[in-house]
């Protein structure tokens, strides 16, 4: 049985129980109603098992892209300065172009690019413009203290599972 069979199966008892015109059928509503608790209990700890495994899978997942990131990423800042170091050496000697047996090291000249020295002194004409938005943490912080509403704004909270 699923757990979704079992919690409507479940709920069906408790709707029964309550509507129970005996005892004895009260009573053997509940004695069924006990063994599908156990049933619940034991398809309940089937699940914290699975999602303890995956979240262990998860976890060494996680370790693995991260050595994995920090070693692409070792690799590609090697890759930087080696090719700074070929270039520093072919500016200063005024070379353009360096041919090997497997390619060519060419000196090239990048695009146009600009960089803001002082924002202040760039005419508004060029300035971005960007979009309003609101300081959520300060506003659920504000509202946890004073608990006043907000025209434009509502308040609320989800809900989620944890297991430990």
């Amino acid at each position: 049985m699923t757990l979704y069979e079992l919690g409507q199966e479940y709920q069906e008892l408790m709707a029964a129980i309550e509507n129970a015109e005996t005892d004895e059928e009260r009573i053997e509503l509940e004695n069924q109603l006990m063994t599908m608790e156990g049933d619940l209990v034991d398809k309940a700890e089937n699940y914290a098992r699975i999602i303890k495994n995956k979240e262990a899978e998860a976890k060494a997942l996680r370790d693995e892209e991260k050595r994995l990131a920090d070693m692409r990423r070792s690799r590609e800042n090697l890759i930087e300065k080696l090719k700074g170091r070929m270039q520093d050496v072919m500016m200063l000697d005024d070379l353009r172009e360096i041919r090997t047996g497997i390619g060519k090291f060419t000196i090239v000249r990048n695009p146009l690019h600009c960089e803001v020295i002082d924002i202040d002194r760039v005419p508004q004409e060029w300035h971005v413009k960007q979009p309003d938005t609101v300081n959520k943490r300060d506003l659920l912080n504000w509202y946890k203290k004073t608990e006043e509403l907000i025209p434009g704004l509502e308040f609320g909270y989800g809900y989620g599972i944890r297991f430990k």
